[in-house]
């Protein structure tokens, strides 16, 4: 609770500056700033003028790394190398702000609830799960919206559907399209017997756009029931961050459709190539105040 109050400021205040400019790029300029302001606030990141380029580059090396060991990989390896000393300096306890969840996971740990040492990895996982991934659903959510003035218009006649307009976006683009995972006992899979120990590739995306489970799947529709996408993960696999993510792109959201009357296209969306994280590089926007 405490959370929405300080991202709902942020939120309005990126809005009403994307009003006064009357166009912006929703990626750069709304996801990226919005979700790499509120986010290292919230677990007490010391702000700093590299901060957001940093976090984006070791979000950018994540996704890359799980996929092949390729030139993209290995440029932003090469990167995100020179920045590790920063990041290993964030990650400490004496480098945080008072009063943020990342001090309050420390405590945790003093308290016994956790190892010492699962602490940093604790915090990198709360970055990792609100920050890339949240972008990316976000850009997306603007992006179909925007192609889509009638879905839009319906999220200002009925903010209620916000929570659906985010669900549907997660599972028409699936950030996070590919995971990996090993089994840990012969399973049969449609008929077929995996043994145990076996390397497995659960494209994600595909299962978000099953047809049998999703009429028209290539639609974005906001009044969609989107129980069953997988966007997230599933089971004991599920987001660590997914009430962050959720939260987030729910006020951002919710700011745009209180203040911006119509959101449109100003130009050709852009993608951002990375080995496995589905994701947007641009977006141009046009808004008009409601």
């Amino acid at each position: 609770k405490q959370w929405r109050e300080d991202f709902e400021r942020v939120a309005d205040g990126l809005v009403d500056e994307m009003l006064a400019r009357g166009s912006l790029d929703g990626v750069k300029d709304l996801a990226e700033t919005f979700v790499s302001t509120v986010l290292p606030d919230a677990l007490g990141l010391p702000d700093s003028p590299e901060r957001r380029e940093n976090l984006f580059l070791l979000g950018e090396w994540n996704f890359d790394g799980q996929g092949p060991r390729n030139a993209r990989f290995e440029e932003t390896n090469r990167r995100a190398v020179q920045i590790d000393p920063w990041y290993q300096q964030m990650m400490r306890r004496e480098s945080l702000v008072p009063g943020g969840f990342g001090e309050k996971i420390f405590e945790s740990a003093d308290a016994g609830d956790i190892l010492p040492h699962e602490a940093p990895g604790l915090l990198r996982s709360f970055l990792r799960g609100g920050l890339d991934s949240t972008t990316s659903a976000i850009s997306a959510a603007l992006c179909h919206l925007a192609a889509n003035p009638d879905q839009y218009a319906m999220l200002r006649a009925d903010p209620s559907l916000i929570r659906n307009a985010i669900e549907e976006a997660m599972r028409i683009e699936s950030s996070i399209p590919n995971v990996g995972r090993l089994t840990m006992r012969d399973a049969v899979i449609d008929g077929v017997l995996v043994p145990a120990d076996s390397k497995l590739m659960v494209i994600l995306g595909a299962a978000n756009h099953d047809p049998s489970v999703f009429e028209s799947p290539e639609r974005f529709d906001v009044t969609r029931r989107t129980q069953g996408h997988v966007a997230l993960g599933y089971g004991i696999h599920m987001c660590v961050g997914q009430a962050i993510a959720r939260l987030e792109a729910d006020v951002l959201l919710r700011a745009l459709v209180a203040k911006v009357a119509r959101l449109e296209l100003a130009g050709e969306p852009v993608r951002k190539l990375n080995n496995n994280l589905r994701s947007l590089g641009s977006i141009p926007l046009r808004a008009a105040a409601a």
